[in-house]
C-alpha cells in the first residue's frame, strides 16, 4: 500500500471514529421534569422537539421518554445529520410517546401550496439523514408524519391515528424508507392518501400496516398506499392494508410522468378496490409498473382495475404476475352495481402490457376482463382461471348495465387453466397451494419465473416449493448456521459448496421474508424481524437444504 493511501485511509478513519466520539445523546420529557431551560440529558431532560432540533448535530440521538405530550403547533426537524451519521429521534426503552395534536393551532393558509394542512403534525423538512423512530401522532389536523423536500430519511416502528390528511406521507424528497408502521383512521375527512409517496424517487414502503377508515372519514381521500405524480425507482413491500372504504394501493401520475415502481408480497383485502392504476389528469403518463406476488381477497369491487378514472393517457410497460385474486366484486353486485370481479382493463392507451402467471379464483362477474379492444397492446398467458365464462360477460346485455355504462367482455388468454386452484384454505385467507393443484409447474417456462428452488414457476402468489418446506425440513452437514438462537443480530449462513446459489428465508406459516443469492457465506441482518422460529432454505446441487433458526 503506497503512502497517499494509507494517509487517506487514516484521515477516512479518524473521520468515522470523531463522529462517534462526539456523538451526543439528548433526553425529552414531559413537564415539570422536562423543560427546555435543561442541559437535554437523561436526569434533566429538554420539552420538546424544537429544542432538540436546535442543538443536535450528525450522529446525536434524541431519546424521547413515554407519555401524552400535548402538543400546539406543528412540528418541523431542519437539522440533519450525515452519511453514516443520522440524527435520531427515538422512543426511549421501547416505549412508545404520543404526540397529541388535539390543540394544535395551525398557521394561516399561505397563498400558494404546500398549505398548512399539507405539512406533518411533524415534518422533517429541507435537511437530510433524519430517522423518526417508535412514536405515534394523534388527532392531527394535517398530516401525521411527514418528509418533504429531503433525502435520506427515515420514518419506522411509528404509530398514527386520526390524521386528517396521509398518517405518512414523503413529498418531493429522494432515497425515503418508510418501514414498519401502523396508520389507523388516516384521511379523517381530507385529503392524500393514508401513505402518501409524491414526486419521491428511491424510495421503500415496507411491513407497514394501513387499517380502518370508513364511507363518512373518506369524502376527501383515504386510499392506502399511492405513489403518484412524477415519482420514480420505488419499492413498496410487504404492506398489509385492510378495511379501507377506498382502494388499498394505487398509482396515479396525475400531470406527470410516473415511473420504475415495484409492489410485491403486499396483502389487501376488504378495501372498495386492491390494486388501481391511473392518469388523472392530462399530460400524465405510467411506466415500468411491476405488480407481482402480491394478495388481494374480500373487497367489494374489483380486485386490479387499469382505470380510465381521468384522461386515458399512456400507460407503458406494466406487468402483472404471480398474484393470487380472490372472492372480490361480490358486494357491489348485490347492490345492483356494475359487474366488478377480479381484474378489470378499462383503459385502451396501453403498450406492452403483460398478465401472467396469476390465479383469478371466485371473483363475482368476471375474473379478468376488458372494455377496450386490446389487441397487440396486452399478452395474456399462463393464467388460472376459477369460475371462468368463455362468453363475453353477460352477452354484454346491456339491459343488464346502468344507462350510459359501455360493455364488458372477457379478456382472452393463451396456455390457460381453467378450474379450481385448490387452495389450502381461501376461507382463512391461507392461499397456499395443496399438492394437486393445477398451478403447480403450469407458470410460463422462462426462467425469469422460476420459484425460489429453481424449479418451473408455480402459478399464484405462494409456489407449491415454499408452503412444503416446512413439511421436508433436511438436517445436512453442507448447510450451518450461526448463532443459535439469535437475540437482536446477524445469522450468518455457512455452506462447503463455493457455487453461488439461491437462498430463501421463510417464517413458521411458509411465507417467505427474504430472498437473494449468496457464495458459501452469506450474513443476514435479523434486527427487523420478529421474534419467532424461521426456516433458512439453500439449493445445493439441485436440492433444497433447510434449517431452522430462532431469534428471541
Amino acid at each position: 500500500m503506497n503512502t497517499a493511501l494509507i494517509k487517506t485511509v487514516m484521515v477516512v478513519m479518524i473521520i468515522i471514529l470523531t463522529k462517534n466520539l462526539n456523538a451526543t445523546n439528548y433526553y425529552i420529557a414531559l413537564t415539570p421534569t422536562g423543560n427546555d431551560n435543561n442541559a437535554g440529558s437523561k436526569t434533566s431532560p429538554f420539552a420538546s422537539l424544537e429544542k432538540a432540533n436546535n442543538i443536535v448535530n450528525p450522529g446525536d440521538t434524541v431519546f424521547i421518554m413515554a407519555g401524552n405530550y400535548n402538543i400546539t403547533s406543528q412540528v418541523k426537524l431542519t437539522k440533519g445529520g450525515s452519511s453514516g451519521a443520522h440524527v435520531v429521534y427515538k422512543a426511549y426503552s421501547d416505549q412508545m410517546p404520543v404526540f397529541d395534536f388535539t390543540n394544535c393551532i395551525l398557521p394561516p393558509a399561505s397563498a400558494n401550496p404546500p398549505f398548512p394542512h399539507d405539512f406533518g403534525a411533524i415534518t422533517i423538512y429541507q435537511t437530510s439523514y433524519v430517522i423518526i423512530d417508535g412514536i405515534s401522532v394523534q388527532n392531527s389536523k394535517s398530516a401525521g408524519i411527514q418528509i418533504r423536500e429531503s433525502s435520506y430519511s427515515i420514518i419506522k416502528n411509528c404509530y398514527t391515528y386520526d390524521t386528517y390528511s396521509s398518517g405518512i406521507s414523503a413529498w418531493d424528497s429522494e432515497q425515503a424508507e418508510i418501514d414498519n408502521n401502523i396508520l389507523e383512521l388516516a384521511c379523517n375527512t381530507g385529503p392524500h392518501e393514508c401513505i402518501s409517496i409524491s414526486r419521491t424517487s428511491y424510495f421503500t414502503v415496507s411491513n407497514n400496516e394501513i387499517k380502518n377508515t370508513t364511507q363518512a372519514s373518506s369524502n376527501s381521500g383515504g386510499e392506502g398506499i399511492d405513489v403518484k405524480e412524477a415519482s420514480k425507482h420505488g419499492k413498496l413491500f410487504k404492506n398489509y392494508v385492510h378495511n379501507l372504504w377506498r382502494q388499498g394501493l394505487y398509482v396515479d401520475s396525475w400531470n406527470q410522468a410516473l415511473e420504475d415502481i415495484e409492489w410485491y408480497e403486499n396483502i389487501v383485502h376488504d378495501c372498495m378496490f386492491g390494486f388501481c392504476l391511473s392518469t388523472e389528469q392530462a399530460g400524465g403518463n405510467v411506466s415500468n409498473v411491476k405488480f407481482h406476488h402480491n394478495i388481494i381477497y374480500n373487497c367489494p369491487r374489483t380486485g386490479i382495475v387499469i382505470s380510465t378514472w381521468g384522461p386515458d393517457e399512456l400507460k407503458k410497460d406494466i406487468s402483472i404476475y404471480n398474484n393470487t385474486i380472490y372472492n372480490n366484486g361480490w358486494k357491489r353486485a348485490a347492490e345492483g352495481n356494475v359487474p366488478h370481479g377480479g381484474l378489470l382493463i378499462e383503459a385502451s392507451n396501453i403498450q406492452n402490457m403483460v398478465l401472467r402467471n396469476n390465479i383469478f379464483s371466485k371473483n363475482c362477474s368476471f375474473q379478468h376482463a376488458r372494455k377496450a379492444d386490446l389487441t397487440g397492446k396486452i399478452t395474456v398467458d399462463y393464467n388460472l382461471l376459477d369460475d371462468y365464462n368463455d362468453d363475453p360477460l353477460r352477452k354484454a346485455d346491456l339491459s343488464y348495465f346502468p344507462a350510459g355504462t359501455s360493455g364488458i367482455y372477457v379478456l382472452k388468454g393463451s396456455n390457460q387453466i381453467n378450474g379450481n386452484p385448490q387452495l389450502q384454505d381461501a376461507s382463512q385467507a391461507d392461499f397456499h397451494l395443496l399438492s394437486n393443484s393445477a398451478a403447480i409447474n403450469a407458470g410460463n417456462p422462462n426462467p425469469a419465473y422460476n420459484d425460489p428452488d429453481g424449479s418451473r414457476n408455480d402459478i399464484g402468489a405462494f409456489p407449491y416449493s415454499i408452503s412444503n418446506i416446512l413439511k421436508n425440513i433436511s438436517i445436512e452437514n453442507d448447510l450451518e448456521l450461526f448463532p443459535q438462537p439469535i437475540v437482536n443480530g446477524t445469522l450468518t449462513a455457512k455452506t462447503e459448496n463455493t457455487v453461488i446459489k439461491n437462498y430463501c428465508i421463510f417464517n413458521i406459516y411458509g411465507v417467505s421474508i427474504e430472498s437473494g443469492t449468496m457464495n458459501n457465506i452469506k450474513e443476514i441482518d435479523c434486527n427487523s424481524y420478529a421474534k419467532g422460529i424461521y426456516v433458512f432454505c439453500v439449493w445445493i446441487d439441485g436440492k433444497a437444504v433447510s434449517k431452522i433458526f430462532m431469534i428471541r
